[in-house]
């Protein structure tokens, strides 16, 4: 009998046990949280530019060509390092094509053509912005310009993250709170926060990549977390 006993004794332990560990999932499966978006934004400028100035020189003669690209090449680097621009800023390149030579004989202009561009990569965004409102001066010069784009970029995206996403943070423990209080119940601790990616709008234009160019010079940077809290 006391063997007996022992033994219904060990099973009632098993199944409460059992049931102990059902009741503790199927709480964790009624657990209730709040799941919101918090929202940060903040406009900046750029602090980046990237100026691209394309040119070409063309004649009948190869000779003639090969004689005017230097001093073309010359002056163009002249007004970039005049307007301000370091020759570290400054790249160029260059090439020199036949167009008779790739069938384009039929069409009106000269044989020979070298074209190139000068690129301008400078955190002097003002002095690129200046520049190149006085780049007729190469006009004046006999230079044919025949592409001028500024193109502006965002790059300290790593020194407004932390203030960005505190205030993403704070917006989303206030929209748990506004959830809350229309539900008659309360917020309580954190559970969980996903930090969302980070992306940089044009104030003109749509959204861009984050290191994207773009004709604007204001930018938006725009960020969405992912919180979740208890409810109490």
């Amino acid at each position: 009998m006391q063997k007996i006993n022992s033994v219904a004794i060990f099973l009632g332990l098993a199944l409460m046990g059992y049931f102990i560990s059902q009741g503790m999932e199927n709480f964790n499966r009624r657990e209730r949280i709040i799941s919101v978006r918090g929202l940060a934004e903040k406009e900046v400028k750029s602090n980046l530019v990237v100026w691209k100035i394309n040119y070409n020189v063309s004649s009948e003669k190869m000779d003639q060509v090969r004689s005017e690209l230097p001093r073309v090449q010359k002056s163009i680097q002249d007004y970039l390092l005049a307007s301000g621009f370091t020759a570290l800023e400054i790249s160029k390149n260059s090439s020199i094509k036949d167009r008779q030579a790739m069938d384009y004989g039929a069409e009106k202009g000269n044989r020979f053509v070298a074209s190139g561009a000068f690129t301008v990569t400078s955190h002097k965004v003002e002095i690129a912005q200046k520049a190149q409102e006085k780049v007729d001066e190469l006009l004046k010069m006999g230079i044919v310009i025949t592409g001028d784009k500024l193109e502006f970029y965002f790059t300290d995206l790593n020194q407004i993250k932390p203030e960005m996403l505190d205030q993403a943070s704070v917006n989303a423990k206030e929209a748990a709170q506004g959830f809350a209080k229309s539900m008659s119940v309360g917020v309580g601790k954190l559970k969980s926060a996903t930090q969302g990616i980070f992306s940089i709008e044009n104030t003109i234009g749509g959204a861009d990549a984050e290191y994207q160019a773009a004709s604007s010079l204001g930018k938006k940077v725009r960020v969405v977390t992912q919180v979740e809290f208890y409810i109490d």
